[in-house]
């Protein structure tokens, strides 16, 4: 950080001595720097803080008498040309921003003549106090900038805009509802289904609700036909001979093949495999009741739309 008090100048010195002593100098970076920070009051106002500060540790630092660091600013050492501030101003300013203050005493222990001084535990405990106020100024220093960065934000009640929430999609319309399919109206998913269908398949349902059954390859998942099914009919259907899978929705209103029974459709699917043989007298199948009854051995599982 560059010292811009050089030049027989200090926070202090009134804006129209600055600027005539900005306008003699003769390094022409360093009067441009001055002029941009010195003669602008919110930059300055930040400027002196910082300066103010430096001098402060520049004047602990001489006072300790730490071993030399060339780290630190050599601008902002004790120098004729600026005038730095003494202990007892760096002791008023940690007043004036904390409320208190801690005194400081220095002890001299007189060495005896002829008796040679020895660094031990008295060495360590001076080290640790100089460690102690450099520490201490360089929060010192963070305090004040923090202080100094809040206050001069212009408009401190500026709130970053919410987002606004997306309007929530509105559902499709259902089409109008349709008639109800006969019972026992079959879809085959596979060409020339219909030649190879022999096992027996009976369904049973009860009234109260509408069925579409579908039947899926046991370990391909690929769908083999659906049928539907009124609510209090019994159909028979012929499928072909295979493993399958049974699922079946459920409802009262028909929307068509696409939209089913509408929002308020079931879905369920039985938790054991069909097996549909061809034994030596002819085809074995299955009877499925798609209601309860007494003493049953089908369990069924509820499952959503998209695993239908």
């Amino acid at each position: 950080m560059r010292n811009l008090y050089r030049y027989q100048s200090s926070p202090e010195t009134p804006q129209i001595n600055l600027k005539r002593i900005i306008d003699a100098m003769a390094d022409s970076e360093e009067k441009a720097d001055c002029a941009a920070v010195l003669c602008t009051p919110s930059r300055k106002k930040v400027y002196d803080a910082v300066w103010t500060a430096m001098t402060d540790i520049g004047t602990l630092r001489s006072s300790l008498r730490p071993p030399e660091n060339n780290s630190f600013p050599s601008s902002f050492r004790l120098n004729q040309a600026t005038r730095m501030r003494g202990l007892n101003d760096f002791r008023e300013s940690i007043q004036r921003h904390e409320g208190t203050a801690h005194s400081v005493q220095k002890r001299q222990v007189p060495q005896s003549a002829g008796t040679p001084h020895k660094k031990g535990a008295g060495g360590n405990f001076s080290s640790a106090i100089r460690n102690l106020f450099v520490v201490g100024g360089c929060l010192y220093l963070l305090i004040l900038l923090l202080k100094l960065l809040g206050s001069s934000v212009d408009n401190p009640d500026i709130k970053l805009p919410t987002l606004a929430q997306p309007a929530p999609i509105p559902a499709l319309p259902l089409p109008p509802p349709k008639p109800l399919p006969a019972s026992g109206t079959l879809n085959s998913y596979l060409p020339g289904l219909h030649a190879n269908m022999d096992a027996p398949f009976e369904i049973r349902t009860s009234a109260g609700a509408n069925y579409l059954l579908k039947m899926e390859h046991w370990e391909s998942g690929r769908a083999i036909l659906d049928v539907f099914v009124r609510g209090g009919d019994r159909v028979e259907i012929k499928v072909p001979v295979g493993t399958y899978r049974v699922k079946y929705a459920s409802g009262k209103t028909w929307y068509g093949y696409e939209d089913l029974f509408g929002p308020r459709t079931s879905f369920s699917k039985a938790d054991t495999s069909f097996q549909f043989k061809r034994t030596f007298d002819g085809y074995s199948g299955y009877t499925i009741t798609l209601y309860k009854v007494q003493n049953g051995n089908l369990s069924t599982s509820k499952i959503g739309a998209s695993d239908f």
